[in-house]
């Protein structure tokens, strides 16, 4: 006998190579143990380790019958185990990865839904401001919100087009009265585009 062949007491390649739970018993006593600690050395949760274990278990007795020597089923026992923690691993990584990307994904969906409620308020505060200007400010500002340029109102309002930019910056300078100073920046953020 080789020096590096193993001797297990009570156990017999023969016995687990023909289905026999005694010798089965044996192996899981004598590895069981070991592949936990082996496993929770990679994996680093017990529970998850001792799952992995059993699995390898399972594995081996689905193979019971092609087994020729005990070195083989040990090297078997931790190659299995080793492949399913780094199977678990990927697995965990891969999982991780999708979580990351769905917070990001709903950041991203918080963070433009905010954005649109902020425009919106903006819009609503600015339309309410517009009510309340004096008709001819008002009017030009209108106008202006509704994507009219300075050469159409003037001359739908037949005025010249110096009254109605005149007009908008003293429109302007009375929403500037109403609205917050931030909400003023925003507002010509947002105006910026039809003013």
């Amino acid at each position: 006998m080789a020096t590096t062949d193993i001797i297990l007491p009570g156990f017999s390649i023969d016995a687990l190579k023909n289905g026999d739970p005694a010798a089965f018993s044996i192996l899981f006593n004598k590895f069981y143990p070991h592949l936990c600690f082996f496993a929770q050395s990679l994996v680093e949760d017990k529970q998850v380790a001792e799952e992995i274990a059993e699995d390898v278990f399972v594995k081996l007795w689905q193979r019971h019958s092609k087994f020729e020597k005990l070195q083989n089923v040990k090297a078997f026992l931790y190659i299995a185990t080793k492949n399913s923690c780094f199977d678990h691993l990927d697995s965990q990584a891969y999982k991780k990865k999708q979580l990351q990307e769905y917070k990001y994904e709903v950041s991203e969906r918080e963070d433009e839904s905010s954005t649109a409620i902020i425009r919106e308020e903006v819009l609503r505060k600015i339309a309410v401001a517009m009510d309340q200007l004096p008709d001819p400010y008002r009017q030009v500002m209108t106008m202006t919100y509704e994507g009219l340029k300075n050469k159409e109102i003037a001359k739908q309002l037949n005025i010249t087009e110096s009254a109605v930019s005149t007009q908008k910056a003293r429109g302007l300078n009375l929403l500037r009265k109403q609205l917050s100073n931030k909400e003023y920046l925003l507002a010509l953020l947002i105006l910026d585009t039809w003013l």
